[in-house]
């Protein structure tokens, strides 16, 4: 039964950061104007009778603060990552992600190949802290492999900047978030992105471990299988015509 968003409707507190195509907003203003995860979670939430979500928008260690301290309680999509997985537990899987390398065709004309982590030696690579590429270029650095990575706390259109400017020669990040986002700024036509993937992972909805809707996270699940089996999750999360990728290598 789809509820109805009164006064007897609860609310369930989604706190994000912009992150397109999946969560659009001001983080300025805290305001939400639409994404695809945001319209995923209240299709989901008009299945579970009594409660609403609502969103607000802030920097994502933020938004790890409010969910761990229990003042939010829940994040539309994330990884599993080091540093959400204390904080968070994970519905079941909602779609597949790709982190792939962007260039400057400026810096790399022919395009930017690579087969190894070794290949990636003497470039200047740029990583979002927290963010799943970062989580695995770190631990390819705590293995033994001396790359440079250029961290910051910032938004990606801070990185893609660098990447302009050519201030860092790789930027790790989603390949569905970065060809929106590169829409957006105007650099289709000057950055792209490597065709072999740095790791394939999967995004969830996070439910705080100190909120009380740990309670519906059945119901959430159920609600996404059935998404699933329809077809109406690959429709909502529906990848570019021409967007493809080639899987992660083992390294």
């Amino acid at each position: 039964m789809a509820n109805a968003h009164d006064a007897a409707s609860k609310a369930v507190k989604f706190v994000d950061t912009p992150f397109p195509p999946f969560v659009l907003g001001n983080l300025q203003t805290g305001e939400i104007q639409g994404g695809s995860a945001v319209a995923f979670i209240h299709k989901v939430f008009n299945q579970i009778e009594g409660y609403h979500a609502e969103f607000e928008l802030m920097p994502w260690q933020r938004a790890l603060k409010e969910l761990e301290e229990g003042r939010a309680d829940a994040v539309s999509l994330v990884g599993k990552a080091d540093n959400t997985s204390p904080y968070l537990t994970f519905s079941d899987p909602v779609i597949e992600t790709h982190a792939v390398f962007f260039y400057n065709k400026e810096r790399f004309p022919s395009g930017f190949n690579w087969r190894s982590l070794k290949d990636l030696v003497n470039l200047r690579i740029g990583v979002i802290n927290g963010y799943l590429a970062e989580q695995a270029l770190s631990n390819a650095v705590d293995a033994g492999i001396p790359l440079e990575l250029i961290r910051i706390n910032g938004h990606e259109s801070q990185m893609f900047g660098m990447l302009e400017r050519q201030r860092i020669d790789l930027f790790a990040f989603s390949l569905e978030s970065g060809y929106f986002l590169l829409k957006q700024l105007g650099l289709s036509s000057l950055i792209g992105h490597s065709d072999q993937a740095l790791q394939s992972d999967y995004f969830y909805v996070g439910v705080g471990n100190a909120s009380p809707a740990l309670e519906m996270l059945d119901d959430i699940n159920n609600i996404i299988k059935k998404m699933r089996s329809t077809g109406e999750l690959a429709s909502i999360f529906e990848m570019p015509a021409g967007l493809s990728v080639t899987p992660a290598l083992s390294q």
